[in-house]
């Protein structure tokens, strides 16, 4: 088995190598392209982009009740598949992306790019960049005093981002595929009002992928040690 690697692009050229070699690889890249490449082989251990960006564009919808988004993503293929994937489903509940603003990993100065968003009039914005970056950022939106949600996925929300950021991080929000390592009555809260607005449980979908996967690996095991038109012994006659 190969884990890793974590970020898109680099899955993407790995798991060619690992299919010619019939190797099950792991990745935690969010790529929606990287299952789709018809390779028997890959797994995620995150949920991807493509199904994501729905339940985020419902969430910016529904209850942020925002109409006009500004868009910032990293150039690469976790932030174009990001960007490509939420813009569809935005277009597709009659959000209007009014900026469309692609950064470079490594990128240090964003103050343009957040004047380009102020000026577009957008009501909410959504940030698509890796954890430094996304910290940067933060911290520039903060500096120009911009005051509308802030809306993210998995990598805004994650530790590093909050280490960096300090205080411009507090007020954002986003979409996690991961389960609190403590049931603290925070977190039972926070699983509650998510439940509320989306009617799915975070823990009950990781729950249920994780479940999903282990099928999928005992399936393909079993194809790759049994003579064809064999049964499991659990199948039946």
């Amino acid at each position: 088995m190969l884990f890793g690697p974590v970020y898109s692009g680099s899955a993407i050229v790995t798991q060619t190598l690992a299919k010619q070699h019939e190797i099950a690889e792991f990745t935690g890249g969010e790529a929606a392209n990287l299952t789709q490449q018809k390779n028997p082989y890959i797994f995620r251990t995150s949920f991807g982009q493509q199904f994501s960006m729905p339940k985020i564009a419902n969430y910016m919808r529904d209850v942020v009740k925002a109409r006009k988004i500004a868009v910032f993503w990293c150039n690469d293929d976790f932030g174009k598949g990001g960007r490509d994937t939420f813009i569809t489903e935005a277009k597709a509940r009659g959000l209007e992306i009014v900026a469309d603003l692609s950064s470079e990993n490594g990128q240090a100065d964003f103050a343009a790019d957040v004047v380009k968003a102020k000026g577009s009039g957008a009501d909410a914005m959504f940030i698509y960049l890796h954890e430094e970056e996304n910290a940067r950022l933060l911290r520039e939106i903060r500096k120009q005093g911009v005051t509308v949600p802030l809306i993210g996925e998995t990598t805004l929300l994650n530790q590093k981002v909050i280490e960096l950021a300090g205080e411009a991080a507090n007020g954002v929000k986003g979409m996690s595929a991961c389960r609190p390592m403590r049931r603290s009555r925070r977190s039972r809260s926070s699983a509650r009002n998510t439940r509320s607005a989306s009617s799915r449980s975070p823990i009950t979908m990781r729950s249920k992928l994780s479940r999903r996967l282990r099928g999928e690996i005992r399936d393909r095991e079993d194809r790759q040690v049994r003579p064809q038109g064999a049964r499991r012994e659990d199948e039946g006659p």
